[in-house]
C-alpha cells in the first residue's frame, strides 16, 4: 500500500465525506432506505468530543477513501476479555483489493492493544463473501451458533414502556 495513504481519527470536518461514503456504503449493503442519518447527527455521534462511537478515516490526499466505525465492549465474559466492535468497514471501490481494509483493521487493533482491550469482534452480511475471506484470512474466527437480534423502534418503545 503507498505511502500517500493515510489512517486517522475522524474530526468534525470530515462529516461530507462521512456522510457520502457511508451513503454509498448502505447502497453496496441493499439498505439505502434504511440510510437517514443527518450530517448533523453524525457530527455529534462520530464526529465530536462526546461521539457515541470513534470513527478511524482512510485518505489519499485530502480524500476521504475508507472508514471504519468502532466503540468498545466486553467481548467475553466468560474469559473476562474487553475488546472492540468494529460497526462498519467501508473502502471505496476504487482502492479495495490493495491491503486498506487490513490497514484499517490494523490500526483498530493497535488502539484496542494500547487501550487493554486485546480482541476485535465485527459481523459481515452473509451475502459478502469478499468481506467474510478478508476476516477469514486475519484470523477472525466465525461464530455460527451465534444469531444477531436487534430491538428497534415500536418494539423498543413498547419493551421500554413496560412496568415491572
Amino acid at each position: 500500500m503507498n505511502d500517500d495513504i493515510i489512517i486517522r481519527p475522524g474530526r468534525p470536518d470530515d462529516a461530507p465525506t462521512l456522510h457520502r461514503q457511508m451513503g454509498d456504503f448502505a447502497a453496496f449493503e441493499k439498505l439505502s432506505h434504511a440510510y437517514t442519518i443527518t450530517l448533523e447527527e453524525m457530527r455529534r455521534d462520530f464526529l465530536s468530543a462526546d461521539a457515541r462511537i470513534d470513527t478511524l478515516i482512510a485518505e489519499k490526499a485530502g480524500l476521504g477513501i475508507g472508514f471504519l466505525l468502532y466503540y468498545p465492549i466486553y467481548a467475553s465474559t466468560f474469559r473476562g476479555i474487553a475488546g472492540l466492535f468494529v460497526e462498519d468497514l467501508w473502502v471505496d471501490p476504487t482502492y479495495r483489493q490493495r491491503g486498506l481494509a487490513r490497514r484499517l483493521l490494523a490500526e483498530v487493533a493497535r488502539i484496542g492493544k494500547a487501550s487493554g482491550r486485546p480482541a476485535l469482534c465485527l459481523s459481515a452480511l452473509d451475502w459478502n463473501e469478499n468481506a467474510r475471506r478478508l476476516y477469514r484470512t486475519i484470523g477472525f474466527v466465525e461464530i455460527k451458533e451465534w444469531i444477531g437480534y436487534r430491538l428497534t423502534g415500536e418494539a423498543f418503545e413498547k419493551l421500554a414502556n413496560e412496568t415491572g
